[in-house]
């Protein structure tokens, strides 16, 4: 099960990348809960579809070209882990930017139950049991 989920995880930063935030909706159980980053400026939680699609509008309106890269997926066990690039554009400068972004997954069914990220690579892979 545990590879089965980490292509899981794969196929929905595919879907991510092709429909944006529609793409990922489908791979969220109803009842979800997201963590936002600890430095996050605005809801610590987010629940459901539309707590994720909140989440995603919050991290889009302010870049063009907004995107993940997706560096790592890794089984953790019980749990996904993804180490990630946040990528874009500022709205209105044009100026590119990146930030490192991992995030711990538990999937139930298939769907993502929670989701847990973090502004560093190394505090997901520790929230996971994981080392680098």
């Amino acid at each position: 099960m545990s590879q089965e989920n980490v292509e899981i995880v794969r196929r929905a930063f595919d879907a991510f990348a092709e429909e944006g935030v529609d793409g990922v909706i489908p791979f969220a159980a109803a009842d979800a809960v997201i963590y936002s980053m600890p430095e996050w400026p605005d809801d610590a939680e987010y629940y459901g579809p539309e707590g994720l699609r909140k989440l995603s509008d919050q991290w889009v309106e302010n870049f063009d070209e907004f995107g993940f890269d997706v560096h790592d997926v890794r089984d953790a066990g019980d749990s996904v882990v993804a180490l990630l690039t946040m990528t874009g554009r500022i709205k209105g400068a044009g100026a590119p930017m990146t930030a490192p972004i991992g995030a711990v997954y538990e999937l139930t069914d298939g769907l993502f139950a929670s989701t847990r990220y973090f502004s560093r690579w190394q505090a997901a892979l520790e929230a996971a049991g994981l080392s680098d």
